[in-house]
């Protein structure tokens, strides 16, 4: 089953509807931010979306979301502009071709858990599998990722967390990319050869 929440309720997604990233631009508190290619739905906000019930996506994505929920409202009006006139997919027709079966060898896309995609680098070779990636708005000649957990007792949620725990312990006010990244092997290649137990306490 998929794992990315809804955009604006939280619950599990079942629709992906693309979006115009030329119309979707916005600023907040000063700043210029443009939304990603797509958004996720669960089933209920689908059908919300279709009857432009926006009052409700407005509320649930205020409550859903604290970081953004004061301004939720504007959030809204973004996606809803940049998605005018699109059409929504099933969640798992939007991947390429391959993902299901590995799916249910219990392989997740890397990118339900995680925006820093080069993770699948310091995976576990046996635990990691790729398809050739097909999404018009992902670049060309580039791999769609998956990974499973190692451990029949852990998520990979939970090699995740413990990469992220060690690897931002005693973290600098400033960090280049490199230096960043060089922490994130280190952390994998510790965290990889834990015991489950020592991975699920990094991790929480």
């Amino acid at each position: 089953m998929p794992g990315t929440s809804c955009m604006f309720c939280g619950d599990r997604s079942v629709w992906v509807r693309q979006l115009d990233p030329d119309k979707a631009t916005f600023r907040m508190y000063g700043k210029g931010h443009t939304f990603a290619h797509d958004m996720t739905l669960c089933d209920d906000c689908e059908q919300r979306w279709q009857a432009d019930d926006i009052a409700t996506l407005i509320e649930r994505f205020r409550h859903s979301d604290e970081h953004f929920g004061d301004e939720a409202e504007l959030m809204v009006s973004v996606v809803r502009r940049a998605g005018e006139g699109l059409s929504a997919t099933p969640y798992d027709d939007h991947f390429p071709a391959g993902v299901k079966e590995l799916r249910a060898q219990g392989f997740v896309p890397l990118q339900e858990l995680t925006g820093l995609d080069e993770v699948w680098r310091v995976w576990p070779e046996l635990h990691r599998r790729s398809v050739p990636e097909t999404r018009p708005e992902w670049s060309p000649a580039t791999e769609c990722w998956l990974v499973r957990s190692p451990s029949t007792d852990l998520e990979p949620e939970h090699y995740l967390g413990a990469i992220w725990r060690l690897a931002e312990a005693g973290y600098p006010a400033e960090i280049s990319n490199d230096e960043y990244w060089s922490r994130v092997e280190r952390a994998a290649a510790r965290v990889f050869t834990m015991d489950p137990a020592e991975v699920r306490r990094q991790s929480t």
